[in-house]
């Protein structure tokens, strides 16, 4: 059952606790103590809100949005806002895994030492030296597993940092858009700007110590295999090198065609919204098939661009999948067959070992590649919305002429288009008390009129005063999928007396009880 709960109704009890890893001790924290109790709740019965830590505060978005806003007003770009914000912590995150990746690589060494001991043939095997390695391993894995996951809960919370600070700039810019601005971007794309573009740039921030740290662990396991295996490595090393030249193809490949989905994704959703917002005219006029049948042809036009992007995506796939086992059969093939040496079962473990190490890192590293690629785009995108124009801050003022004056429009030229405004020279005043209707035919301005007050159009001359607040009811309405009681309370508790005089207040009461339910 999925059951709806306010996190402002448990607002006071946010306001007294903290989250646990901010008072937890060293052990606490390296050992995730501090997370039984909630772990502990969670096996014995279904966890409500109110169970859920609130965010620590270097996570809350506005402690993260005061350090990252001034570095990007500063440096006017958000990779250099990035690296001064997180730049540290990408580092010690960095550092980490960079020591787990290099812990993983003495299981082989292990290994091999153990069964080279097992299969000597002189029966002498020095047990102490064993059990020193074998120790020794166990020690290095606790070791490895606890950096990895300390690397891992500090890369996440950089990550949900990074989340609240990108989120918050683009919010920010979607608010003080000029009119023209607006008009260049369609629903769609800022609804794609804000969902799909801003996880392929956040993905990339979260992986980019590995675009470094992968290379470095190949290397290091290939040259362990040279160990082992000798001058047959080198044909393993051609059978990489051909893998990485044909993934890149494919990436560049997989770039174009997500270049192309991403504009065929917005023409779709720029219809699809256009048919909410204006559902009601589509239903009286009976265009419900000739809609239908545009989006269709849309996204069946986006769909063949899917289909490229999924068998590129498939043979990438499958190159990655037979590279391990075409670099092993290879390798080995060279060994025996050309350079003539014997297999023994100490190399065989350690190079099978080693060779199913590699392939994780090898599969990992062209998806890396693909997912900077597609961020390349998406952050391309970003870069040409906060470029948009703004529109001007003193675009309304409270210099009203004098006290009996609440709005105040001075020689005022207004509009959407320089060459072509909606309003020109004009004054208008209103008094203090004075109740003012403004009527008139459909598309005469009146709703433009209400929105030079709001600065949602574009100011060429003049001015805008006004001498107080302004409540605006839209005729648009906007509503959460939710009961209608719960639209009203916004996430306030109930109150039976004040909501029955609110609904008598706002005339509801009788339209209410025409419902089934009243």
């Amino acid at each position: 059952m999925v059951k709806y709960q306010s996190v402002a109704l448990n607002q006071k009890q946010f306001q007294i606790d903290k989250h646990p890893l901010e008072k937890a001790n060293v052990f606490s924290r390296w050992t995730y103590f501090w997370a039984n109790g909630l772990i502990s709740l969670g096996n014995e019965r279904q966890l409500e809100a109110s169970d859920i830590w609130p965010l620590q505060q270097s996570s809350r978005c506005k402690i993260v949005s005061t350090k990252f806003l001034p570095k990007y007003y500063e440096k006017k770009s958000i990779i250099k806002a990035w690296i001064s914000v997180f730049g540290c912590q990408a580092f010690t995150i960095g550092v980490m895994q960079l020591l787990a990746m290099v812990f993983s690589l003495y299981g082989p060494i292990v290994l091999q030492k153990v069964v080279t001991a097992v299969e000597s043939t002189d029966g002498a095997i020095d047990v102490q030296s064993l059990l020193l390695s074998i120790g020794s391993l166990f020690l290095v894995k606790i070791t490895q597993a606890t950096i990895q996951t300390q690397s891992d809960l500090k890369n996440e919370l950089m990550y949900v940092q990074a989340t609240s600070a990108l989120q918050d700039l683009l919010y920010k810019k979607a608010m003080v858009l000029n009119a023209k601005s607006r008009k260049t971007k369609s629903t769609g794309e800022l609804s794609n700007l804000f969902t799909a573009d801003i996880w392929w740039c956040l993905t990339v921030s979260f992986n980019a110590n590995q675009m470094w740290i992968i290379p470095l662990q190949i290397v290091a396991m290939l040259c362990l295999l040279w160990g082992v295996l000798g001058y047959a490595m080198l044909f393993g090393i051609g059978v990489m090198l051909l893998s990485f030249v044909l993934n890149r193809i494919v990436a560049s490949k997989l770039r174009v065609v997500w270049e192309i989905l991403m504009e065929k994704e917005d023409a779709r959703m720029k219809v699809v919204n256009e048919v909410f917002g204006a559902m009601q005219v589509i239903k009286l006029n009976a265009w419900e098939e000739r809609y239908q049948e545009k989006i269709t042809d849309l996204r069946n036009n986006e769909l063949k661009s899917l289909w490229h992007e999924t068998l590129l995506l498939a043979l990438s796939s499958a190159m990655n999948n037979i590279a391990p086992v075409l670099l092993t059969t290879v390798s080995f093939g060279a060994y025996v067959l050309l350079f003539k040496q014997t297999l023994t079962a100490a190399k065989v473990f350690t190079a099978l070992s080693l060779f199913s190490m590699i392939k994780a890192p090898m599969m990992r590293l062209p998806q890396l590649i693909a997912n900077w690629m597609q961020a390349y785009v998406s952050y391309g995108r970003f870069c040409d919305f906060l470029a948009l124009e703004e529109k001007t801050q003193d675009f309304v003022t409270q210099n009203v002429s004098s006290p009996n004056t609440v709005i105040e429009v001075i020689d005022g030229s207004f509009g959407y288009d320089a060459e072509k405004p909606l309003f020109s020279n004009l004054n208008w005043s209103v008094k203090l008390g004075e109740l003012v209707v403004i009527h008139g035919a459909v598309g005469e301005g009146k709703s433009s009129l209400c929105n030079i007050l709001l600065g949602e159009m574009d100011k060429y001359a003049g001015s805008v005063a006004v001498n107080g607040r302004i409540a605006y009811f839209a005729q648009q309405p906007w509503i959460q999928n939710m009961t209608i009681r719960e639209n009203i309370l916004f996430g306030l508790p109930y109150d039976r007396k004040k909501y029955n005089a609110v609904l008598e207040a706002c005339a509801l009461s009788k339209d209410l009880s025409l419902f089934a339910a009243g």
